[in-house]
Parts: structure tokens; C-alpha cells; sequence
């Protein structure tokens, strides 16, 4: 799911900062921090069915269901793109 017009404009009517505010880079090490973490989940529990709450590693699970979200909108702008 994608920010409607509404939630859009209710953000920017508050001053909504759209820049990331992290510096060049850093976005690029989180990833592969997190990307990490999950490979060692796998070679732990044989997967990367990661809980929601998963209590040995509270981002995990969060940053793990991000990805899948991601994923599905690409999938989703790509079929788009082909209709057009």
C-alpha cells in the first residue's frame, strides 16, 4: 500500500521533512547489517521466517516484513509500468 493524496497532504500541511536525514551511505551499511542478522537467523533456524516479536533481535523482524513489503510494491509498479 502507497500514501494516498490526503495522507500525503496532511504530512506536508505539518512540515514533513521527505529527505532522508541520514548521510550518504549509511542507508547502504544498515542494509547489510540487517542483511546480516537475517543470514545468521537462516544458518541458525533453517529459514527466514522471522517473528514480528522476535525477542533475541527486536529490528529483525520488522526490517524482514519491510523487505517483503517492498518487494510487493515493486512487483506491483512494474506490472503497472507494463499495462501502460
Amino acid at each position: 500500500k502507497t500514501l494516498s493524496g490526503d495522507q500525503i497532504a496532511a504530512l506536508d500541511g505539518i512540515g514533513f521533512d521527505w529527505s532522508s536525514s541520514r548521510a550518504p551511505g549509511e542507508c547502504d551499511r544498515r542494509w547489510d547489517e540487517m542483511y546480516a542478522r537475517l543470514v545468521r537467523f537462516k544458518q541458525r533456524f533453517g529459514n527466514c521466517l522471522v517473528p514480528q516479536h522476535f525477542p533475541e533481535d527486536r529490528e529483525l523482524g520488522p526490517w524482514v516484513a519491510h523487505q517483503r513489503r517492498l518487494r510487493k510494491l515493486r512487483k506491483k509498479n512494474l506490472r503497472k509500468e507494463r499495462e501502460e
